[in-house]
């Protein structure tokens, strides 16, 4: 994953740090809460909360618990259904997957072949309408804060010549690849040009 710009710190769920504390008499820091872009938990579905240590690997690591911070019990609820928490589950997902890396299919060729027939402007599913795919990837990230992705940056991951993990990750999500899709290189059977010629031939 990119490496997170500006200054990080260690982050803490305000509900599981509450449940560790009846459960364990102790409050931890929980992994799934520090991976980058996961602002929200995916368990409890409230924004995480930050303290004031410094996450980063310029400095050599201090140990300090959760429990010598400052804790905050005020828990802001974020909807289930809303594309925060939604993309956000996906992410989570996509970092405890234990992928396989003997695939040799490329990321390009699986989101492509996974696009649907509305964006295609030739029989052979060929050229794609980017400026539609576009517009129906913004419209989907509605509202959703670290959407930033161009339409440039859309074009070169569909053609496989860009590779961002997050922007990968938008993309397979918009369009409704599960992670073991995506991880394991599992894509359509053949790609759109090679069904395209099995149609023709059978004709």
């Amino acid at each position: 994953m990119p490496v997170a710009k500006g200054e990080v710190f260690l982050k803490y769920c305000p509900m599981c740090v509450e449940e560790d504390k009846k459960k364990y008499g102790e409050r931890y820091f929980h992994v799934e809460h520090q991976f980058d872009k996961i602002k929200i938990c995916p368990h409890h579905c409230c924004k995480l909360k930050n303290t004031n240590i410094k996450n980063t690997g310029l400095n050599p690591s201090v140990f300090k618990p959760l429990e010598m911070c400052e804790i905050s019990k005020e828990v802001e609820v974020v909807d289930p259904n809303s594309i925060d928490v939604r993309f956000t589950k996906y992410l989570y997902e996509f970092y405890k997957y234990n992928f396989s890396f003997n695939t040799n299919v490329e990321i390009g060729s699986i989101l492509s072949n996974k696009l649907d027939s509305k964006y295609f402007l030739s029989s052979r599913c060929e050229r794609k309408d980017l400026n539609l795919i576009y517009d129906d990837i913004v419209k989907f990230y509605d509202g959703y804060e670290l959407f930033d992705i161009t339409k440039r940056r859309v074009a070169s991951l569909l053609r496989g010549v860009e590779f961002n993990t997050f922007d990968i990750l938008l993309i397979a999500f918009f369009e409704g690849i599960s992670i073991n899709e995506l991880c394991d290189g599992i894509r359509v059977s053949g790609n759109r040009t090679e069904v395209f010629d099995k149609k023709v031939k059978k004709l």
